[in-house]
């Protein structure tokens, strides 16, 4: 079997897995997550740093405009996060984190419409699609997950709806 197909498959079951662990925080949140939540970011912006590099420079996808202010944004909040006693640390992750979401939303959107977009870095266009597991998993949709994940991870219990009952 070809490398990029169970690499395709091995990250969509990862994004699945972060999509549910989501949904999870959102409803209990381990007073674990809370103590760790920057170790847990660090790790899994680290693991998608990797990948992307993965997918760029030995599965050979050549990353557009949009894909590049996506791994901006995460290189920034995984230095954030390697910081932890810096005071703004939270809000800053999460305003970092908000902005990678609309940008993956963006990309996402254009890529599942095919409307074309603006951008094009050599011949890649951001409405490309080199990933599309199981019928909507797509490279900006694992950024998107992954943002998500990580908003929810940093916002704090007392800031969330009441109608959101934690354990």
């Amino acid at each position: 079997m070809e490398f990029a197909f169970i690499y395709n498959k091995f990250t969509a079951s990862l994004t699945v897995a972060l999509i549910v662990a989501t949904i999870y925080l959102l409803l209990h949140r381990p007073k674990i997550v809370d103590v760790h939540r920057y170790m847990l970011t660090a790790v899994l912006g680290l693991g998608s740093l990797a990948s992307v590099l993965i997918y760029s420079e030995i599965i050979g996808y050549e990353p557009c405009s949009l894909c590049w202010t996506q791994r901006i944004i995460l290189i920034g909040i995984v230095a954030i996060s390697l910081l932890p006693k810096w005071t703004f640390s939270d809000w800053s992750i999460r305003i970092i984190s908000a902005a990678g979401i609309i940008i993956s939303l963006y990309q996402y959107y254009l890529q599942m419409s095919q409307t074309g977009s603006f951008c094009t870095v050599g011949e890649t266009s951001c409405s490309a699609i080199f990933v599309k597991e199981l019928g909507f998993i797509t490279i900006p949709f694992m950024a998107l997950v992954l943002f998500s994940f990580v908003l929810v991870v940093h916002i704090p219990k007392k800031s969330r709806p009441s109608y959101i009952k934690l354990k």
